[in-house]
């Protein structure tokens, strides 16, 4: 799952009419999460080497390219309301139902970051990328505890 994590930086959601594979739903919505994520860099100004630290290291909290990247990023997607003052949970939480593999059940962890709020929409992006992150940790540190207690 830890792909499908850091996918949450830029990912966009596949809104398919025909009937396709999962794997060809991921392989389309790879596509066009690379789109996404192109578009709103040039948009940003943000660079490459941020975004891969943010997904390789540490999200970067004060800086403001890469905030704006994240509302870019979100609201193409779909994750974020066009005047960036709300997450869209059904949104988010279908994405990593259908395309990341989390159960309905899981997703309670991630129920807190809808109390966050923000002065600025970039500042709430990052506020709750953060929070939804720690959540997802969470669900894979219960599985891996699960898992753990099953095979002892």
């Amino acid at each position: 799952m830890v792909l499908y994590l850091c996918d949450l930086v830029q990912l966009a959601p596949t809104n398919q009419t025909e009937e396709v594979t999962t794997s060809t739903k991921r392989q389309l919505t790879r596509e066009k999460k690379k789109k996404i994520g192109k578009t709103c860099m040039l948009e940003t100004g943000v660079r490459i080497e941020t975004i891969l630290r943010a997904i390789k290291e540490d999200i970067p909290k004060n800086d403001e390219k890469y905030k704006s990247y994240l509302v870019c990023s979100y609201k193409k997607q779909g994750y974020l309301s066009e005047d960036g003052g709300t997450m869209l949970y059904d949104n988010l939480y279908s994405f990593l139902q259908e395309s990341a593999g989390y159960a309905k059940e899981d997703l309670h962890y991630i129920d807190d970051c809808k109390t966050i709020t923000a002065e600025t929409p970039g500042d709430l992006c990052l506020k709750k990328l953060v929070g939804i992150l720690d959540g997802l940790h969470k669900v894979e540190k219960n599985r891996e505890i699960d898992t753990n207690t099953i095979e002892s």
